[in-house]
């Protein structure tokens, strides 16, 4: 149980990176999305100007892509927000100790979910 905490918190430390990084990325993308200036309409073909709204469809439609990542993450981590008191509790009062409990087998099983979740949340925003 105390190896899945460790790695859970890693994780964390993770999505934390991993969310400023996307935010980051989300705000490059809205900076990019912009009419063409008078001088980019100057100097630009037709073929240039007439592609230019399809290239702001697709930074838009990655900036939405985005958010939804974000969303992702920001829901996946408050999940369990209220249990990480509980997870903390038991690895202080029970786990580092040594000391058995009732309930021992369902607590470890959800020190390996959570590990497991947080893990899948990092993988999945690392592809984004």
């Amino acid at each position: 149980m105390d190896r899945d905490w460790k790695g859970s918190l890693q994780a964390e430390c993770q999505l934390q990176s991993l969310q400023k990084q996307l935010l980051d990325l989300q705000t490059q993308l809205g900076t990019m999305n912009r009419d063409l200036g008078p001088d980019e309409r100057l100097y630009f073909d037709r073929l240039d100007q007439d592609d230019w709204p399809e290239a702001r469809r697709a930074l838009r439609d990655a900036t939405t892509r985005l958010a939804r990542y974000i969303k992702e993450m920001d829901s996946g981590e408050t999940v369990y927000a209220g249990k990480k008191r509980w997870f903390d509790k038991n690895l202080r009062t029970y786990v580092v100790p040594r000391i058995t409990f009732d309930g021992i087998d369902s607590a470890h099983h959800e020190f390996e979910n959570y590990r497991s979740t947080m893990q899948d949340l990092v993988t999945r925003m690392q592809a984004a």
